[in-house]
């Protein structure tokens, strides 16, 4: 046993190292091993309150643990794996609020809506909606607007500035100051300032497309943090990127997705390892 666990670290210090002397804004750790299932893993979740994580395998069992000591928690089969599947511990679940819209809309969003505005993604806190509509410039040019409303009043709080044509998704932070917008074709990725209006970077992704379904993880949406300040694209490699800047603050060779943030702590990220049945808890420490 020993001798696995070393093995399993050497895959996933050495790597890691190399990235801490990449950056100084950001250090990280592997702080704990969950070995266990005997086959792969194909989805990871942390409960609403972060004390715990689950792993659930092609194995039909779901593992619960604590995700700061890796000690394992309860085994979930049969009827318990299925109640635990209903209490909503959807791996994409900040995905899932962001596109929960209201029933009724008031004021001018509702006109825009009515005049086939696309609601695009609800803010964390369920105040802001974004919309997205495009007009025809001329005979021969169309462009596409993205505005931000306030839900409760229906007015319009600012329109976007530098969107390109054919807005394909839109991921909020979870403090509300940042989105992520993914264009069509191969528009790259735009990280955004939802106080401005302007792109604070330009990220090397491209949208969903009809090949990229097979194996790249392309269509994977966009996770953050807790507190917002770090965000990454569920894919290989895995590349965590500085909210406030942008900037590529360092990429984990040795992770796999599924990957997911802590809800409730800033500095808790679980991956899958390279061998698929293990996951890897982290510890990210970023100084803005």
């Amino acid at each position: 046993m020993a001798k696995q666990l070393l093995s399993i670290l050497s895959l996933v210090l050495i790597p890691t190292l190399s990235a801490q002397a990449q950056t100084s804004q950001l250090t990280v750790r592997l702080r704990a091993t969950l070995t266990g299932h005997a086959k792969t893993i194909e989805r990871i979740a942390f409960s609403p309150d972060g004390k715990l994580v689950a792993t659930s395998s092609e194995d039909h069992i779901v593992r619960l643990w604590d995700p700061y000591t890796g000690e394992l928690k309860a085994i979930l089969s049969g009827e318990d794996k299925a109640k635990w599947e209903q209490e909503r511990w959807y791996y994409n679940w900040p995905y899932i609020q962001g596109h929960e819209f209201p029933d009724v809309f008031v004021g001018p969003l509702k006109q825009a809506l009515d005049n086939g505005a696309r609601r695009e993604a609800i803010s964390p806190d369920k105040s802001l909606l974004i919309t997205t509509r495009t007009k025809d410039a001329d005979a021969f040019l169309k462009h596409e607007f993205m505005e931000l409303w306030d839900l409760a009043t229906g007015e319009r709080k600012l329109t976007f500035a530098e969107i390109p044509y054919g807005i394909s998704d839109v991921h909020w932070s979870p403090d509300g100051k940042s989105i992520i917008v993914e264009g069509s074709g191969r528009t790259k990725t735009r990280l955004m300032d939802t106080l401005t209006g302007r792109i604070t970077a330009t990220l090397p992704y491209e949208t969903c497309t009809s090949d990229s379904w097979f194996g790249d993880n392309e269509c994977a949406v966009f996770m953050f943090n807790s507190d917002g300040s770090v965000f990454t694209k569920e894919k290989h490699l895995l590349k965590l990127w500085s909210t406030k800047t942008g900037q590529l603050l360092t990429e984990l060779e040795s992770a796999r997705p599924p990957m997911r943030f802590s809800p409730t702590d800033k500095e808790l990220l679980v991956t899958r390892s390279k061998d698929k049945k293990t996951a890897l808890v982290w510890e990210i420490r970023h100084s803005p």
